[in-house]
């Protein structure tokens, strides 16, 4: 009788779970830079921060999702709408080293390298833009790297460098 009951729980063990998991929501909007912080890092996303000034002129999320261009690339972010008006918010602003307000940051889904930060006023087409370019969350190089390598004698066709070098 015993295998029977484990056999039971065995089989609606998982479903159960899997029903919990469905029900569970992740959020991927704060107003704590840490809070937001520790979600991208467990999600392995890349983070959208928004420093609004005390004053209330800022940039609000639910602004940004009545957009129809940037709801859905919203969605491959975790975003941190913070006010600088609160004592968190004083600390965090002055972590990005006090930038003029308001501030829109694209943080890497390592977070640890800041891959878009501007305080310019941004248009929802740029921005929308900006989000597309950095959905995956990793750095570009927009520039090819230029290595220079010196001409030696065997590479350099000056008579000079090849008389100098041959014995």
């Amino acid at each position: 009788m015993h295998w029977s009951a484990i056999l039971v729980l065995a089989m609606t063990g998982p479903q159960l779970s899997m029903d919990v998991a469905h029900e569970v929501s992740v959020t991927n909007s704060f107003t704590s830079y840490t809070d937001a912080w520790h979600a991208a890092h467990d999600a392995e996303r890349p983070m959208l921060v928004i420093l609004n000034p005390a004053e209330g002129e800022g940039i609000t999320e639910d602004e940004l999702r009545q957009d129809e261009k940037l709801q859905p690339l919203l969605d491959n972010y975790v975003v941190a709408v913070v006010d600088t008006g609160t004592d968190h918010g004083k600390k965090v602003h002055e972590l990005f080293d006090s930038p003029a307000l308001p501030r829109v940051v694209v943080i890497d889904k390592e977070q640890k390298k800041q891959i878009y930060r501007t305080s310019a006023k941004l248009s929802h087409d740029r921005l929308a833009d900006v989000l597309d370019e950095h959905k995956e969350g990793t750095v570009k190089i927009s520039q090819p790297v230029l290595r220079y390598t010196p001409p030696t004698s065997a590479y350099s066709n000056c008579p000079s460098c090849q008389r100098r070098w041959t014995f």
